[in-house]
């Protein structure tokens, strides 16, 4: 059986990563060697290697060696466009899997140094515009850093337990009072977002022209939201949903289901033509993507369906 206990949560943002724990009912965003919440995604690899604010430090006297934003090239081959317009011509030395391990086993060791124990687990998250190739190599990195990845989120699913755990609060204490209060450590880059919120404010949120535009593309009526989710401090919510796998028995999260969404459409097709006569099966293939040709988006499996009853060629 694995042992859970001290699982936390990373945030692997375009730019920058944060990780968190779910401590005395709340989540703390752990502070690095440097004295800050945010790490920067930069690897220097010459005669040593640097990760975070070490290595951004030095991007203008080295740039060349430098590497930053390495999710956006895990889980493709080599041969991939966006890999080959993200080199220069220079030799590599480092799988993009293993300068992603580097960023992790960096963010591990802030969590231990924090905690003083050992990290073996954590939830990640990652940006929504990634495959399912690449969902599954930031798993393999990982494990090369020595962490037991339990689940991969999404930003915009991850907002959803921030949600949950923040606002939820603020909408109670308006149902009685004028005025409430928000604060979430870290919420973007580093910095820590508190505010005040009146009950006319609140109202208003939902009347704004974005949320208007939001309700008219997906054809609901406002009547018909509960809430407004707004996606960010990732982190954050990495930590409530590692908390939530470890098993942790607070009231505050014990109540909180995530369920994931697919962060790129399937395509599909309903309707099957006999290709020839006496067919009594079918390949089906899935792709995940967005674009009109399947050629130009990723396979993520294909399946035989067996047991079409014969039938002469073109029928349906």
């Amino acid at each position: 059986m694995i042992e859970l206990n001290n699982a936390v949560g990373i945030d692997l943002g375009t730019t920058y990563s944060y990780v968190g724990i779910w401590q005395n009912d709340r989540v703390v965003i752990i502070v690095n060697d440097q004295g800050y919440r945010t790490t920067p995604e930069h690897t220097f690899t010459d005669k040593e290697i640097l990760i975070g604010d070490a290595a951004k430090n030095q991007v203008a006297i080295n740039p060349y060696n430098t590497v930053f934003e390495v999710h956006r090239f895990i889980g493709r081959s080599f041969n991939d466009q966006d890999v080959q317009s993200g080199m220069k011509g220079e030799e590599k030395d480092f799988t993009p899997e293993e300068i992603l391990s580097m960023i992790l086993t960096k963010m591990k060791e802030t969590a231990e140094d924090f905690l003083g124990t050992p990290v073996k687990n954590a939830v990640i998250t990652a940006p929504a515009y990634l495959n399912n190739s690449q969902y599954q190599a930031i798993k393999d990195a990982g494990l090369i850093s020595g962490l037991n990845v339990l689940r991969i989120i999404i930003g915009s699913t991850a907002a959803v337990i921030a949600h949950g755990t923040q606002c939820e609060r603020a909408e109670h204490t308006l149902s009685t009072s004028s005025q409430a209060f928000i604060e979430i450590d870290s919420l973007i880059e580093g910095i820590d977002f508190y505010t005040s919120l009146t009950r006319t404010k609140f109202e208003e949120l939902s009347t704004i022209e974005p949320v208007e535009k939001v309700l008219q593309d997906a054809k609901v009526d406002k009547n018909q939201v509960d809430g407004i989710i707004l996606v960010g401090a990732a982190a954050y919510d990495a930590a409530v949903q590692a908390a939530i796998l470890s098993g942790d028995t607070s009231e505050k999260i014990q109540n909180i289901l995530l369920l994931d969404v697919a962060a790129l459409s399937l395509e599909k097709s309903e309707i099957v033509v006999i290709d020839f006569d006496g067919q009594s099966s079918v390949l089906i293939q899935v792709y995940e993507g967005e674009n009109t040709q399947t050629s130009d988006d990723n396979l993520l499996g294909k399946f035989e369906l067996t047991g079409i009853s014969s039938a002469p060629e073109g029928v349906m």
